[in-house]
């Protein structure tokens, strides 16, 4: 059965199956629904627990496939847990694959398999289809930013704290979001500070200042976002990151340059009369492309696009050490002007 976090909550009491799978990428979720799984087969009597932390690609196979193997009826019930660091290789997949058809000969066993996220292609392979046909596998999803400030609302509702109502409450909670972006740990672990250092109730702007400190992290799909979006604020928070830990300009060019190149046969082939899913499809457009890309390609010309292709070029030059008499000499200065004018072009239509 394939399921989801948090949906996996209701639909656990209901099903009679001791294989589970849970893979995602969002570290504290992960591991809240493994703990939830414990905890739930803890209370069905489970006394022996064999935990196995795979951390590299030499394995003892063997002796991991021996802890579902040569049980009895008559044997205590067992929980066997494998948490993966990475996506096991083909010989990994094998012996998953052998240790859950042992699972199902023996009901006294449970298996947890923890894997890190997954692609469609690895959800084909047999050992995935094994376990959606006769166990449970839980898809952990990343909390994206739309979503961050409900989770954050959610969180401080367990402990009994509230941001205040009106203007007050939404200043305090867009501040929140914006120290915590992408670091889910640590917003988790800022929402139990505010537990320790304040009492049940309503929660101030002030005191969330006074709190939270800027622990935000950002990967290369935020500042793609936040350039479609527009948003140049944003857009300047997540550079400054960036620059920080010394992220290479040509990287961050030619993931600039791949969304431009998009965005530029996309529009073509929507003015061809093709269908956004028709051009998706033709183009393998998904992900965050595939939410801001429709307003764009509504209402910005192809020529627009090659433009800005033409001028990544010449920043190009920049950063591998030529001149331009277009963009500043300094790769980094260069490359965030030409970011900032890329997000300009798309805010012009952000309102529509």
């Amino acid at each position: 059965m394939l399921t989801t976090y948090p949906q996996f909550y209701n639909q656990l009491s209901s099903l009679e199956v001791n294989v589970f799978l849970i893979h995602g990428d969002e570290t504290l979720l992960v591991l809240e629904t493994l703990d939830y799984l414990k905890n739930d087969l803890k209370k069905k009597g489970i006394t022996e627990q064999i935990n196995w932390q795979i951390m590299a690609s030499k394995v003892a196979w063997h002796d991991i496939w021996l802890s579902t193997a040569g049980l009895d009826w008559f044997s205590p019930q067992k929980l066997v847990t494998v948490q993966f660091n990475q996506l096991p290789n083909k010989e990994g997949l094998l012996v998953l694959q052998e240790m859950v058809s042992n699972v199902c000969k023996n009901r006294q066993i449970y298996l947890i398999i923890v894997l890190p996220k997954t692609d469609r292609n690895f959800q084909k392979n047999a050992f995935f289809t094994q376990v959606d046909k006769i166990g449970m596998a839980i898809q952990v999803e990343k909390i994206m930013l739309n979503q961050l400030g409900n989770w954050i609302v959610e969180r401080l509702n367990r402990q009994n704290q509230r941001f205040k109502s009106g203007e007050e409450g939404r200043k305090a909670l867009a501040y929140f979001v914006a120290q915590v972006e992408g670091n889910l740990l640590a917003a988790h672990q800022e929402i139990q500070k505010m537990g320790l250092l304040y009492p049940t109730g309503e929660i101030e702007y002030s005191q969330v200042v006074e709190v939270i400190g800027d622990v935000a992290r950002y990967d290369i799909n935020n500042l793609t976002e936040a350039i479609l979006q527009g948003n140049l604020p944003r857009l300047q928070k997540i550079m400054q990151h960036f620059e920080y830990i010394g992220e290479s300009e040509v990287y961050l060019l030619v993931v600039a340059i791949n969304t431009l190149r998009s965005l530029f046969n996309a529009c073509e082939l929507k003015q061809n009369g093709l269908s956004n899913m028709d051009i998706f499809n033709q183009l393998k457009i998904w992900g965050i492309n595939k939410t801001w890309f429709p307003n764009l390609m509504a209402h910005i010309k192809p020529r627009v696009w090659a433009s800005l292709l033409l001028e990544a070029q010449e920043v190009d030059e920049v950063i591998k050490g030529g001149k331009s008499s277009s963009w500043p000499a300094v790769p980094a200065t260069a490359l965030r002007a030409f970011l900032f004018r890329f997000c300009t072009v798309c805010g012009k239509v952000s309102s529509h």
